[in-house]
């Protein structure tokens, strides 16, 4: 029987389809979502439902539920269970652990979703083999009844883990899959423990399971009884109790005794709370709740000005009272517009769309307020006092503008002010626009080609309100329907995954295609493709030792004249298809720990053998047999004092002859408890290795500061090279604190960051609550600081806008270089304001670490800030700047995403979007050099030299 959750997980969609100033969000809600971090329980056998609601958050707040086109449900792996196409899973109980993944599309926007679902330990399936067990008893060996127990993965990114509870002789057992655990124990008015006995999840020690030893025995725990804190929170304005605020207790990470010991309950109906289990230290506790301001212990605003409490262990602190003040919150846009958008019969149109732009003559659309009607065909939209532009959109009918304009130039503005305060009757009323339907066939069996993307341009005689590009993907039986059209002449196009692409009436190119005449309220039947299937090769990669295929190989392909490239990747069973025009190729394949090959059977491309591709014919059997790599470094991490240090990681970097063309070998591994680590899956060469830790100075083999008097470790095949050792001195620190220049104010969020001769990367922190930053890990030497906060100028120390100006800070390892401290300034009207966001190319979430850096190539003047928690920027200048956006661990951009700063330049205008790609880890070059003056040959200082990964 399925289970029902309540819980809901919300994922959010930022929809980039045009420029605004405020965005537009879609999100999906799904249900069941499992516990607070998105994993879900289940058993073998058992049948869920997953459901799947999409949401549009407008700008003035509204959240209003649109369709979803479609929406497809998958788990990995396979063997965890089986989805049907309506969103229900069956539970094989085959694989302990699984994803479940869809994926939405909304409109134009394809909304992604995955959660972790794991076998419930109780309810068998043969994989939960081991169990620990043991007793948990307070410190004067009492049995202490309803603890409870959690072991958890400690190299796992999730918190996924497996769950007991002691019985009355304090006697609990959990079973386990195979793997690494650590053990928690924790119990109402005790204070909560790792085994073995230590108060955090790095000290404790792992457990590990044996094959030869099923039952673990004697993981036992003596808990100590904790202190507690209790007290109320209440409005400041009546006295009346606050139900569910948040009180947060927490110990100070600078405090030696429990740094870092954090606690957070919530309020009662009558407003109170209980803190238990804390241990013994000074607490700074603050309450907070919705729409009231956060207050500190004892009645104060800020951390730095709070009373600790101080806490005894076994003993109840009463009174920890709060009165909290009511935030007063105007009305973001007091104004409104609304109305009906009504076909030609007078019905209303359900979920037409409503645009509401900012009537800006230079840039059309940059500032974009969104509703959408009910099923009635009304809306209602807030908007701020200003003069504005309204259209709006429906599937299948045209668009128009206020008041029925067909374009921009002729709507008539509707103005909202302290006057005119609501305008209830900007109505629309939509003509049906023309169609075009067709079929998309194979042209060798005439069998429908499924999902094929048919797109429609318009002619060159079109208005331009007709210049939009509508599109449609064929269904099951080939068939299409693209409609909203407007009278005119249109080139339809299609394209497919392996075929040729092709334009109405079998043109290969748009210039030769003949025109399809629409007629706005008709339908244009007929508009059929038939497609030819493009060349391709074929083959298998397997293992050399075991004859089994490769999962995931990567297939590189490349034109013989070097003109043309593509890669596609091998399936579970280790087969891959590339579909390729006609031409002579070189192939290669690689996977990560094998040997690359070249076809057939080559270690070199200069002997690859030639894949020929005529028109229309497949060359299939273009195998790969890759020899498993079998070298190994091994070694451990200690400090200086000869403690080893756990969750060092250790990289290495090929060295010599490169192993591929495209990039050399890699490879790292995290150091265990012990300070141990093993980097497997080398082949013969010789390496770079380094280590590095938090808090610690990165160090080359053997004993070495940087790369340029490193070590070569060398490592020869099914060998391992022991030994390589690292001893790890404790770097110094740079701290201080970021407040406003105007107000004193701490700035939350800034980012801080060095330069330096060391610094083979930047190093960076962001600012606490109050203002605080630390960094850590510096090696003796001078460093160039900044600060940059959004929405405030970024400046380097010592109140310096430019690296030339700074003031370089001096730390001395391991000490501690403290008070570098900054004020910035917040940003005012310039006559060039500057927005935007910054994104991450792999997951499309913002970057924390960004720098954004205006620069006047004229005059070299330089300004730059950083982007907040959602990846904005804001800044001005009073010049015409080329803008940059670099982050720690990723490649630079300018804007419009070049690494050209004069394409930069041209794409300054408007908001503009970074993509930032991650810095490889695949490779390590060092490259230094001199900029000189080509008339003079003196040297240019403060030039910036940029590399580039061909």
């Amino acid at each position: 029987m399925s289970r029902t959750i309540t819980r809901s997980l919300i994922l959010f969609l930022l929809a980039t389809g045009m420029v605004m100033a405020q965005q537009h969000r879609l999100y999906l809600k799904v249900e069941p979502a499992g516990d607070r971090n998105h994993v879900l329980v289940v058993k073998p056998g058992q049948k869920i439902h997953f459901s799947a609601k999409a949401f549009e958050v407008v700008s003035a707040g509204q959240v209003r539920e649109v369709p979803i086109d479609k929406i497809s449900w998958s788990i990995a792996p396979p063997e965890f269970g089986t989805f049907t196409a309506k969103g229900d899973l069956t539970v094989s109980g085959k694989a302990p652990r699984g994803t479940v993944l869809a994926k939405a599309i909304v409109g134009r926007n394809t909304l992604h979703f995955s959660m972790t679902v794991v076998l419930d330990p109780a309810g068998g399936g043969g994989h939960f083999e081991y169990t620990i067990s043991g007793t948990v008893m307070d410190e004067a060996g009492n049995p202490i009844e309803g603890a409870e127990l959690f072991a958890q993965n400690p190299r796992s990114p999730l918190t996924v883990g497996f769950q007991g509870k002691s019985g009355t002789d304090g006697k609990y057992t959990i079973k386990l899959p195979a793997g690494v655990f650590i053990v928690r124990a924790h119990a109402r008015g005790y204070m909560p423990e790792y085994y073995d006995n230590v108060q955090r999840a790095d000290k404790a020690t792992e457990i590990k399971t044996d094959p030869n030893k099923k039952d673990i025995t004697g993981i036992d725990f003596k808990l100590g009884k904790g202190g507690s804190i209790t007290g109320k929170v209440l409005a400041s304005a009546d006295g009346s109790p606050i139900k569910r605020a948040m009180v947060v207790a927490m110990i100070p990470s600078n405090t030696p005794k429990h740094p870092g010991a954090y606690f957070r309950v919530s309020t009662d109906s009558n407003g109170e709370y209980t803190i238990d289990g804390m241990p013994a230290g000074k607490y700074i506790v603050q309450a907070s709740a919705f729409r009231f301001f956060p207050q500190y212990y004892d009645h104060v605003k800020d951390a730095a000005s709070a009373t600790k409490v101080e806490v005894v262990e076994g003993k109840t602190k009463d009174n920890i009272n709060f009165d909290l003040d009511k935030k007063i919150i105007p009305p973001h846009n007091p104004y409104k517009i609304s109305g009906f958008v009504k076909d030609a019969a007078g019905a209303g149109i359900a979920d037409a769309t409503i645009i509401v732009e900012m009537k800006v003559s230079s840039h059309p659309g940059a500032r974009n307020f969104y509703g959408r009607t009910n099923k009635n065909g009304s809306y209602s939209i807030a908007l701020p006092e200003g003069t504005f532009l309204v259209r709006a959109s429906a599937r299948g009918f045209l668009m128009r503008y206020f008041d029925n304009a067909r374009d921009r130039s002729q709507a008539t503005p509707v103005t909202l002010n302290a006057q005119n305060t609501e305008k209830n009757d900007v109505d629309f009323v939509l003509p049906v626009g023309g169609k075009i339907t067709g079929t998309v066939t194979k042209a060798a069996d005439g069998s429908p080609v499924k999902r094929a993307f048919v797109f429609v341009m318009p002619g060159l005689n079109m208005p331009p309100y007709g210049k939009a590009n509508f599109a449609a993907k064929t269904d099951s039986l080939g068939q299409y329907t693209i409609s909203g059209l407007e009278t005119g002449e249109y080139v339809v196009g299609v394209k497919a995954d392996g075929f040729e692409p092709q334009f109405f009436d079998g043109a290969a190119t748009p210039d030769k295609a003949t025109k399809v005449k629409v007629t706005a309220g008709q339908t244009t039947p007929g508009i059929d493709f038939k497609l030819n299937a493009l060349a391709g090769i074929s083959g298998t990669v397997t293992d050399a030792a075991s004859g089994k295929g490769i999962s995931r190989a990567e297939i590189l392909i490349e034109a013989a004249n070097g003109n043309f490239k593509r890669r596609a990747w091998t399936g579970r069973d280790g087969k891959y298809h590339a579909p390729l025009p006609a031409g002579t190729y070189i192939v290669r394949a690689v996977a990560p720990h094998y040997a690359p090959e070249w076809y057939k059977e080559k270690d070199d491309p200069t002997k690859a053998d030639q894949v020929v591709v005529a028109t229309g014919a497949s060359v299939n059997d273009i195998d790969f047999t890759l020899d498993r790599w079998g070298g190994v470094i091994s070694g451990k991490v200690a400090d200086e004092a000869g403690n080893p240090i756990a969750k060092a990681w250790v990289r290495v970097w090929g060295h010599g002859p490169v192993i591929t063309p495209r990039i050399p070998f890699f490879g790292k591994a995290e150091t265990n408890q012990n300070g141990e680590y093993e980097i497997i899956g080398l082949p013969p060469g010789k390496y770079y290795v380094s280590a590095s830790a938090k808090g610690f100075m990165m160090e080359f083999y053997d004993d070495q500061p940087d790369i340029r008097n490193a070590d070569k470790v060398e490592v020869k095949n099914n060998q391992t090279t022991s030994g390589i050792d690292f001893t790890l001195a404790k770097g110094g620190s740079i701290s201080g604190r970021v407040i406003d220049e105007k107000t004193g104010q701490p700035i939350r969020h800034a980012l801080v960051g060095v330069r330096g001769k060391g610094v083979g990367k930047s190093l960076g922190a962001r600012t606490d609550a109050d203002g605080k930053y630390t960094i850590v890990g510096l090696a003796t030497g001078e460093y160039l600081v900044y600060a940059a906060a959004y929405k405030y100028r970024g400046e380097f120390y010592d109140d310096a806008q430019t690296p030339w100006h700074a003031k370089p800070v001096k730390v001395t390892a391991p000490g501690e270089t403290k008070g570098i401290d900054f004020a910035l300034q917040p940003v005012h009207g310039k006559r060039h304001k500057l927005t935007g966001t910054v994104v991450d190319a792999s997951s499309g979430m913002p970057v924390s670490t960004t720098v954004v850096e205006a620069i006047d190539p004229a005059t070299g003047r330089y300004s730059f800030t950083t982007t907040n928690e959602y990846g904005r920027y804001e800044m001005g200048t009073d010049y015409e700047p080329v803008i940059r956006a670099s982050a720690i661990g990723y490649v630079g951009q300018y804007a419009g995403n070049t690494l050209n700063w004069e394409e930069g330049r041209k794409s300054a205008a408007g908001e503009v979007r970074f993509v930032l790609e991650p810095q490889a880890e695949t490779g390590l070059a060092v490259l230094t050099g001199t900029v000189r003056d080509e008339a003079t040959g003196d040297p240019v200082s403060n030039a910036f030299v940029y590399g580039k990964d061909e």
